[in-house]
């Protein structure tokens, strides 16, 4: 009588890995602001985004997102009833701290996106944005974003939140 070999192992097995090593997603909300945390286990980085209706955080500005068809280049802000401020007024500082302020599009470079620096809005509640002269005024609740940050960093984003573009 013939002896039955043992089955071969599967193949497939060899180049296996464990779950563990797969990227995670989080999503918390905290108030208005939605909090996403992204964990590569096999890199063992972290990549967080804070978004708000509207808005996303970045390291060095907030993006207020507008239809992109609206040009923003001539749009003003203001922060809480404060004086109304052009955003070209900062557009040398957010561009030495990496801000993306245009992008390749020949019929609007802007994109539709207005750049405020995040640290503006320290303690604000609200901001108004006129995208341009011709446009109306849109109001945005930045309230809760110490609260959000806090929480950001309290989840690991920490200096790879620091670190984040916009997106």
């Amino acid at each position: 009588m013939a002896m039955a070999l043992p089955p071969l192992p599967n193949p497939i097995g060899w180049f296996h890995h464990p779950d563990s090593t797969r990227p995670t997603t989080h999503r918390q909300r905290i108030g208005q602001w939605m909090l996403e945390v992204n964990h590569d286990p096999f890199t063992n980085q972290t990549w967080c985004r804070l978004k708000g209706h509207g808005m996303t955080y970045g390291p060095a500005a907030m993006t207020f997102k507008f239809d992109p068809h609206t040009d923003t280049f001539g749009a003003v802000y203001r922060i809480d009833q404060g004086p109304a401020i052009s955003w070209r007024v900062n557009a040398m500082t957010l561009a030495s701290r990496g801000v993306p302020l245009q992008t390749d599009a020949l019929h609007n470079p802007s994109d539709g996106r207005v750049y405020v620096p995040t640290t503006a809005l320290t303690g604000a509640q609200t901001i108004v944005i006129r995208p341009s002269p011709t446009s109306p005024t849109r109001a945005f609740d930045v309230s809760g974003l110490a609260g959000a940050l806090n929480e950001a960093r309290t989840a690991g984003c920490g200096a790879a939140f620091d670190a984040a573009t916009d997106g």
